[in-house]
């Protein structure tokens, strides 16, 4: 919690819950749709992960 990183156990998160707000969290498949669809849009060839793993800063 120190360095703000969210941890796991609860009585430390809740004495750092000035540093740490609350995050959302989702379920990839309500989103994202299916595992299938997920691995194909984002990590087939020329998927998202690609297409900004070209245009990073170098």
């Amino acid at each position: 919690a120190d360095l703000y990183l969210r941890p796991s156990v609860k009585s430390v998160l809740d004495a750092n819950s000035d540093k740490l707000p609350p995050v959302d969290t989702f379920r990839p498949n309500d989103v994202f749709g299916t595992w299938d669809e997920i691995m194909d849009k984002f990590f087939s060839d020329g998927g998202v992960f690609d297409q900004l793993a070209v245009n990073a800063p170098k």
